[in-house]
């Protein structure tokens, strides 16, 4: 039986896609707990306060907790 391991995220990461007008911006960041991801996401709402919405996606796999 092959042990269990897990790609993360080693570094704050940023990209952008423009389509037809609309603007796509992508951040990764290495979070380690429920409060540090509620503060990350806080930060990208308040410098994109003018978006229509934020799509978000996390996973604390060490923790087994969801969030969100």
């Amino acid at each position: 039986m092959t042990p269990d391991y897990y790609f993360t995220i080693e570094k704050p990461s940023v990209a952008e896609f423009k389509d037809r007008g609309s603007r796509f911006v992508a951040y990764a960041f290495p979070i380690n707990s429920i409060e540090e991801f509620k503060v990350r996401l806080a930060e990208v709402k308040k410098e994109h306060g003018k978006a229509s919405h934020h799509c978000f996606a996390s996973a604390l796999v060490w923790m087994a907790i969801p969030i969100g």
